[in-house]
Formats: C-alpha cells, sequence, structure tokens
C-alpha cells in the first residue's frame, strides 16, 4: 500500500466513525432528504466550488430551481 491509500484509508475510516467531521451536505426534500457527514478540508482541497462555498459560510435554504 502507498502513503495515499493508507491517507485516503484513514480518511474514510474517520467520516465513517463520525471523527472530526465538521459539516453535514444535505440532499434532497425536507420530509426526505439524506445527510452526508464529511470533512470540509477535504472538499475543499477536491472541490474550487466547496473551496469558495465553505470559506464564505455558504448557506442554501432552499432548492436553487423553486
Amino acid at each position: 500500500m502507498s502513503y495515499s491509500n493508507d491517507f485516503a484509508d484513514g480518511l474514510q475510516k474517520l467520516r465513517k466513525n463520525d471523527i472530526f467531521c465538521d459539516v453535514v451536505l444535505k440532499s434532497g426534500t425536507e420530509e426526505s432528504h439524506k445527510e452526508f457527514r464529511c470533512h470540509k478540508v477535504v472538499l475543499a482541497a477536491l472541490s474550487e466550488v466547496f473551496e469558495k462555498m465553505l470559506d464564505s459560510q455558504f448557506k442554501v435554504c432552499k432548492p436553487l430551481n423553486g
């Protein structure tokens, strides 16, 4: 195994055990939604969109399409 695999496995273990998760992404409607507990630093490191949203304390309260 390589360092990058060990690193990814370690992050996955922490996320699965809800350790150091500091943001919750929600998908769906109020009545029926799914939650994903995540690490902000991982989202920001892998996505410029998440980096900008998380840096500005962005929060979506309603679906964008209505």
